[in-house]
């Protein structure tokens, strides 16, 4: 009889083998989860726009733009798709080359003004579609709809698109262009041309050799007159060398019969010879003289260079030149010292808009003389049109301006039926608990507490008592949210309606803090050059209850903001940026709506002392906007305020103190603001002008109504708007997420994707000159979330970590394992059992602890719970249109979430214990040879091992509190604040999400110690019971401990990953808050 063969012994039990399987799946199931969320992370690079402006010349050639747009993406042969948003009808043409929109010009409906975007470089195929267009938020529920096209490569991995971009009026036509394709170069009329080339080899065409990337020149007869030229060494023309560089450089540079004039760009220190006509009496670079070598036979003038700037070759040696970037130089008069607080007593009112000396000489230009006459007769029919109103009918935001106007019409016409009008509406400002927003609060505190200040000395005591208070009453709710609105427009507008109600109750804390909120709106929402971050139209929505406060502290002779460069420069910024028929142009959230315009005029009289001509130019702008009146043939949206009964004349009329002589602005063909993001391209200040305006933005900090349309533009030519962004419906409303996507501008797709970023480089250079003007905007990793290479470095991390802790586990019970086999380890029962009395004694001192642990832990919880559901002041701080769904499910989510999670946190850390002595046990049972039931009971050892943790929690509470919460308190305030898109807030995240790691790495540091003091702990109390040395149970315990921490690790980063995952499909309706 054979004898019977002994079952061989697996060498991982069943146990391990689950939690590796586990593992496993896990690992495979966020594998996948990872793949699917990289593309809520694109990286696809970005690109580099160049905008070249060809100025229409003295003979009548019309002026045209150039795009040359220097693509970089990430990888090769992704689809790149090339936007033009038209107006008009459109027309593709030229076997799918060109396409020509066609629209009536505003001066002459019968005049039809052309756009053509003729493509030279790659050989493309269009594609038309049509999108919703808002000039204003009239057009919300019925937008225009305009046709734009999407230019895509026949051929995969362009690397440069070359697009002429050509305006013509009816009585032009389109010169002839031809490409020679084995040049390269495409002919535009007589006298320009322009190459391009992947590499700087050297070619020679039609008398012209050149080793330059790109080239564009202009021939006046036999000579160049004018020629940008990029990274290149070598021109020459007919025999004639223009450019002879030891390095490669780029420059642009025009001949004019005084002076040779451009900029230049180099890599490194060169040596550079080039034609000059005749001899120069001075070259300078950058406003330096240079040290010339000037041959008069061949007419080459040499120098060395070591930098980059303007050049300037003068043949008048007093003569200088510098190309104008920046506002304009304005003359400036000393302004007044700009007085802080505390106030003065300003005496008897009114006192805001004037007081009772001024009051007689506005009561007689309001009566007597024009314009202001004709104002005043609209805010009186106003006026009488809410005499008969029935006060209690009557909605919140409905409620203010009538106020104003009766209160003003009273006092003017000195008419008791409309004062005690005004009175009563006053009267019934308790009836309003809440308005739909905190900006309508700050709106209707600044109309009552100027109708309060004007009609003061008509009431009695009792009543300015009652009125006083009620108005105090209205106004602390916006104290109360001050520190929580939103950094843009509401924080201007929300501290002027503080900053009245403290002028006119004499609360000078409440004006202390309404200066500081506008200073500090200043700072984050104006860059030194004056452009908004938010776009123009919220800077003027800023305006019409910004400008009531200046004008007050001004009266009293308080802090002027009229005086600070900061509010000047913003005047000036505004003028400089007009479209030739004076609107805004539509970049961020923007339309045409005049509150811009407006706000020059209100504050024409109160700058003029200090600057005049900025007042001057301001006059000129508004009697320029008014002329649009006549003009818009297919809509108002170009319309002054004029046409409508505009509900902000008081303060106009008010403001308005003198006739202001209108005075064009002086010409700047080309005006870069780096630090606003903004160019401005204009051949002149007529109607008829040609205009083009590009934003490309370097800020990150405070980007509020941001739109993914970095490098798109603008065109205006004859009286015709041809090309255009989408415009903006109202914060939330239309198709919102339509207008801020990349699409919806005139910039670029890669890979089928939009920005990823609000933010480019910015403008990297510019350049003037008599007949070309340009700028190269840079957007180069646009393109390319933040969260994709940070998202890469947290998956290649997790990884790491668990296939190190897989390793080192495995490696621990294989050594044990192995170790049992060689040594044949037997369980050694204990000497004495202990007495029941002692092990009670010990499991409640145990216990004791982890309840404490533990209970400190829920405390936290629960606190940080009420800190941010029940008493969260961001969700009572805005509410709107679409966010009133989350603040009607606040209540079912917090009882839900402290119904759910502690219970759910309970069940993980004992699942986590759990786990934890399972694995200790099987481990121990691998190691001994032994079976289950041979084993004493090991939870009392895993217990003793956290004894550290407790005392640790000691100190990591306060950690928390002072480095945890914080961070997540940025989270809510960006979110509910701050955050301008889905995008952003992903971001957003994302960089928090770094200073948490780091966090947890200093954690994990400091915890250490205690967790290896644990380990040791339970690791000897292990071997007590199994009879095996201290270091086996300290390995029992860190290969258990390693385990559970993996598992733990993985399963956080699934449900990260599924965290972005479901936020990508909410939206950005449901997260974005600013408006």
């Amino acid at each position: 009889m054979s004898e019977k063969k002994k079952p061989k012994r697996r060498f991982f039990s069943r146990q391990f083998e689950t939690i590796f399987f586990v593992i496993l799946i896990l690992s495979v199931f966020s594998i996948f989860l990872f793949v699917a969320i990289k593309d809520i992370f694109p990286n696809n690079g970005g690109y580099t726009r160049n905008i070249f402006f060809i100025k229409p010349t003295e003979t009548g050639e019309p002026g045209y733009f150039i795009a040359i747009d220097e693509i970089n993406p990430t990888k090769d042969n992704i689809p790149v798709d090339w936007i033009l948003h038209g107006r008009g009808n459109l027309t593709v043409f030229n076997n799918n080359q060109s396409a020509v929109w066609a629209v009536k010009s505003y001066l002459d409906p019968d005049d039809v003004i052309k756009l053509y975007a003729i493509f030279i470089e790659p050989r493309v195929t269009i594609s038309e579609s049509v999108g919703p267009f808002y000039p204003t938020q009239s057009y919300v529920d019925n937008p225009i709809m305009i046709p734009y096209i999407k230019a895509r490569p026949t051929q995969a991995g362009p690397t440069r698109f070359l697009t002429i971009l050509f305006p013509l009026n009816a009585s032009q036509t389109l010169p002839n262009i031809t490409t020679d394709s084995n040049a390269g170069v495409t002919y535009i009329g007589a006298n320009d041309l322009i190459l391009s080339q992947d590499a700087a080899n050297m070619r020679s065409f039609d008398n012209f050799t050149t080793n330059a990337e790109m080239l564009f020149l202009r021939l006046n007869t036999s000579e160049i007159s004018s020629f940008i030229l990029r990274n290149g060494r070598f021109l020459s023309h007919q025999n004639r060398t223009y450019l002879d560089s030891e390095q490669s450089l780029s420059l642009n540079l025009g001949y004019q019969s005084s002076n040779i004039s451009g900029m230049l760009w180099i890599n490194s220190p060169t040596i550079i010879s080039l034609w000059v006509p005749k001899t120069p009496k001075k070259t300078v670079l950058n406003g330096e003289n240079l040290t010339v070598f000037y041959n008069p036979a061949t007419q080459i003038l040499q120098f060395p260079v070591w930098g980059n700037g303007s050049l300037l070759i003068s043949f008048d040696p007093v003569k200088s030149w510098s190309p104008s970037s920046s506002p304009l130089n304005l003359e400036k008069t000393q302004p007044p010292p700009m007085k802080d607080l505390p106030l003065k007593n300003f005496g008897s009112h009114p006192y805001l808009y004037f007081n009772e000396t001024t009051l007689t000489t506005l009561r007689n230009r309001v009566l007597t003389e024009n314009p202001w006459q004709g104002w005043f007769s609209r805010i009186e029919t106003n006026a009488i049109n809410h005499l008969a109103d029935v006060i209690s009918t009557m909605g919140a935001n409905a409620r203010f301006e009538p106020t104003l106007n009766l209160a003003f019409t009273g006092v003017i016409r000195e008419n008791l039926t409309y004062i005690n009008k005004a009175k009563e509406f006053l009267q019934s400002m308790d009836q309003i608990t809440d308005y739909d927003s905190h900006l309508s609060r700050g709106r209707a505190c600044s109309h009552y507490s100027v109708a309060y200040d004007m009609i003061y000395q008509d009431l009695s005591v009792v009543e300015r008592a009652e009125i006083a208070a009620k108005l105090g009453n209205h106004t602390l709710p916006l104290i109360e949210k001050m520190p929580v609105v939103p950094r843009n427009n509401h924080i201007g507008i929300v501290a002027s309606g503080i900053g009245l109600a403290g002028l006119v109750l004499d609360k000078s804390d409440w004006v202390t803090q309404a200066i500081s909120g506008i200073n500090g709106y200043f700072t984050t929402s104006f860059a030194a050059e004056g452009g908004n971050y938010e776009g123009y139209s919220y800077a003027g929505y800023f305006l019409e209850s910004g400008l009531k406060f200046f004008y007050g502290l001004q009266n009293v002779g308080e802090k002027n903001y009229f005086a600070d460069p900061k509010f000047l420069s913003f005047i000036n910024n505004t003028i400089n940026s007009l479209t030739p028929l004076a609107s805004i142009t539509l970049f961020e959230d923007s339309n045409t709506n005049p509150q811009n315009i407006e706000g020059l005029l209100w504050a024409a009289g109160s700058i003029y002392p200090y600057m005049p001509l900025l007042s001057n130019y301001s006059q000129w702008v508004y009697e320029k906007r008014l002329l649009n009146d006549a003009l818009s043939y297919d809509g108002t949206y170009l319309n002054s305020f004029e046409t409508s009964n505009y509900n902000g004349l008081v303060t106009r009329v008010c403001m308005y103190s003198m006739n202001i002589t209108a005075v064009q602005p002086p010409l700047e063909t080309i005006i870069v603001w780096p630090d606003s993001g903004l160019a401005f391209f204009r051949s002149d200040w007529g109607q008829d002008a040609l205009y083009l305006s590009i934003t490309c933005k370097n800020k990150s900090d405070f980007q509020y109504h941001a739109h993914y349309d970095e490098n798109s533009f603008e065109i205006w030519a004859y009286g015709a708007w041809l090309a255009t962004n989408p415009g903006y419906p109202g914060f939330g409303h239309g198709e919102y997420d339509w207008i801020t996507s990349t699409e919806a501008s005139n910039t670029i797709l890669l890979n089928n994707e939009g920005q990823q970023q609000v933010n480019g480089e910015g403008f990297q250079e510019y350049f003037v000159s008599s007949e070309i003007d340009g700028v190269v905007a840079s957007a180069n990793s646009i393109y390319s979330s933040p969260g994709n290479f940070a998202l890469n470095n947290y998956f290649l991390g997790v990884i790491i970590f668990i296939f190190t802790n897989l390793a080192v586990s495995a490696f621990i019970i294989i050594y044990l394992r192995r170790r049992g086999y060689k040594t044949n380890i037997v369980f050694i029962p204990q000497k004495e059992k202990p007495s029941i009395s002692s092990i009670k004694s010990k499991n409640l001192v145990l216990k004791t602890h982890l309840i404490i642990g533990f209970g400190l832990i829920f405390g936290v919880i629960i606190s940080l719970a009420s800190f941010f559901l029940f008493s969260n002041p961001y969700l009572q701080a805005y509410t709107l249109g679409k966010h009133s769904h989350i603040v009607d499910l606040m209540p079912i989510l917090e009882i839900s979430l402290l119904i759910i999670i502690i219970p759910l946190l309970i069940l993980v850390i004992a699942f986590k214990f759990k786990m934890q002595k399972s694995i200790v046990r099987r481990i121990a049972i691998f190691s001994s040879n032994l079976k289950g039931p041979h084993l004493p009971q090991l939870k009392d050892s895993i217990k003793l091992s956290y004894f550290p943790q407790t005392f640790f929690l000691l100190i990591f509470i306060p950690l928390m509190m002072f480095f945890y919460v914080p961070l997540l308190q940025n989270i809510v305030h960006h979110i509910c604040t701050e955050g301008g898109s889905l995008i952003d807030i992903q971001n957003y995240i994302i960089s928090t999400l770094d200073r948490y790691i780091l966090l947890f790495a200093l954690t994990f540091l400091l915890y250490l110690p205690f967790k290896i003091y644990g380990i040791y702990l339970g690791g000897r109390s292990i071997s007590d019971k199994t009879g095996q040395p201290t270091s086996d149970g300290v390995l029992m315990l860190t290969a258990s401990y390693l385990l559970t921490l993996t598992l733990t690790i993985l399963v956080t980063f699934y449900f990260t990953l599924l965290f972005f995952y479901i936020l990508n499909f909410l939206g950005v309706s449901f997260f974005v808050s600013s408006s």
